[in-house]
């Protein structure tokens, strides 16, 4: 892979919390489960 950068994205926890930080400090915390459910909503017109 000489050539590509590579960046730490995070880590996999068993928890349904995602975390993302800059600088060391938090920009958003939430439930990943509540954020996949807000984003299915907007599919189709929000008609799902």
């Amino acid at each position: 892979m000489e050539g590509h950068e590579c960046n730490y994205l995070g880590k996999v926890s068993s928890n349904d919390e995602i975390i993302i930080t800059s600088s060391n400090s938090p920009v958003l915390a939430a439930s990943m489960s509540e954020l996949r459910d807000s984003w299915k909503g907007t599919l189709n017109g929000g008609r799902n």
